[in-house]
């Protein structure tokens, strides 16, 4: 995925007000085929190559 795709995801779930809230973290590596992840109040987006998915607490 592109640069930025976090942030559209995170757009997607309605930013801060959404289920996800805040940004806890930065974007981190996951694995050497450029998947990254972000940590936010409620979950973890994760995307890689294969496309992204949502870890909720």
């Amino acid at each position: 995925m592109s640069v930025g795709a976090i942030r559209t995801i995170w757009a997607s779930t309605g930013y801060e007000s959404g289920r996800l809230g805040y940004p806890t973290s930065g974007e981190y590596a996951t694995g050497n085929d450029g998947s990254v992840a972000q940590d936010y109040q409620g979950g973890v987006i994760h995307v890689g190559p294969n496309g992204y998915y949502i870890t909720w607490r």
